[in-house]
C-alpha cells in the first residue's frame, strides 16, 4: 500500500504527499506485489524535476532492486528510462546530481543519447549532448546514436545529429559510419525508409555504398527486400544497377 501511495503522489506531482509517504517508510525502489508498481519506475518515466530533487534530498536510492549490477549500471538504468520516456526535467535534475557527486561517466550520457534518439525525443537529445559537451567536450559517439536512430526510423533524430555536425556518411572510421543506407534498408521499418534514404543521399551518402567491393549495394538490397520506393530513390541519385564484381 505504501508503494501505491507514493506512486500516486508521483503521478500527481504532489511533493507534499510524497514527502509524507517517504517519512512513513515508503521505499521507492520496492515493487508492490499486489499492484506491480515501482514508484522509482514511475518517477523515471513521469516524475517532475521537483520529484527527482525530493528523492535526492531524502537520500533515496535511485536504482532498481530487481537488477544485480554495479552502482554505475544502476545509474544507467534510471537514466535510460528517463531518456526513453522523454522525461526532460527529471533527467536534467538527475544528470546535474550525478555530475555534482562525481558519479557521472560518459557511458551514461552515451546510452541516454541513444535511447532518446530511438524515439526522436529531440529536447532530450539536445540536453544530453549539451551536458556532454560541457563536461567532456564534443562527444565521439554520435555515429553510434545515428545507427540506432536509423534502426528505429527516427528521421527527426537523424536530422538533429547531422545538424550538430557530429556524423559523416562518407567516412569509414567505424562500422556505424560505413553503412548508413544499408542499415536503413536492413533495419528501419519499411514505411519510414524512403524519407530517410532520401535525406541521407541529400546529405552526402554514397548511393552505391562505401563498403568493400564484394558487398551488396543499397540498391541491390532494396530490390531483394522488395522495397521498390527506396530503390527508385537510390536509382535517381545515381545508384549503379549492375552487381559489383
Amino acid at each position: 500500500m505504501k508503494s501505491a501511495i507514493a506512486a500516486s503522489a508521483i503521478q500527481r506531482g504532489d511533493c507534499h504527499q510524497l514527502r509524507a509517504s517517504l517519512i512513513n517508510g515508503s521505499k521507492i525502489a520496492d515493487c508492490s506485489n499486489r499492484l506491480a508498481i515501482i514508484p522509482l519506475d514511475i518517477a523515471a518515466k513521469k516524475g517532475y524535476k521537483a520529484i527527482i530533487e525530493l528523492f535526492i534530498a531524502n537520500g533515496c536510492p535511485m536504482r532498481y532492486h530487481c537488477y544485480d549490477a554495479s552502482y554505475w549500471e544502476d545509474d544507467i538504468k534510471v537514466t535510460d528510462m528517463m531518456a526513453e520516456s522523454a522525461n526532460f526535467s527529471g533527467l536534467d535534475a538527475w544528470i546535474d546530481h550525478l555530475a555534482k557527486e562525481g558519479d557521472m561517466i560518459p557511458k551514461i550520457l552515451k546510452r541516454a543519447m541513444t535511447r532518446a534518439g530511438r524515439y526522436g525525443h529531440m529536447n532530450v537529445m539536445e540536453l544530453v549532448q549539451g551536458e556532454c559537451e560541457a563536461m567532456y567536450g564534443s562527444p565521439v559517439w554520435l555515429a553510434h546514436a545515428l545507427e540506432w536512430a536509423i534502426s528505429y526510423g527516427s528521421l527527426d533524430a537523424i536530422k538533429l545529429l547531422f545538424r550538430r555536425s557530429g556524423v559523416d556518411t562518407t567516412t569509414r572510421k567505424s562500422p556505424p559510419d560505413r553503412m548508413p543506407l544499408l542499415k536503413v534498408i536492413y533495419r528501419c521499418p519499411i514505411g519510414k525508409r524512403p524519407d530517410i534514404v532520401r535525406f541521407l543521399l541529400e546529405n552526402g551518402a554514397d548511393p552505391n555504398g562505401n563498403d568493400p567491393p564484394k558487398k551488396s549495394t543499397p540498391f541491390e538490397v532494396a530490390i531483394k527486400a522488395k522495397d521498390f520506393e527506396s530503390a527508385s530513390i537510390l536509382f535517381k541519385h545515381g545508384a549503379v544497377v549492375t552487381s559489383k564484381e
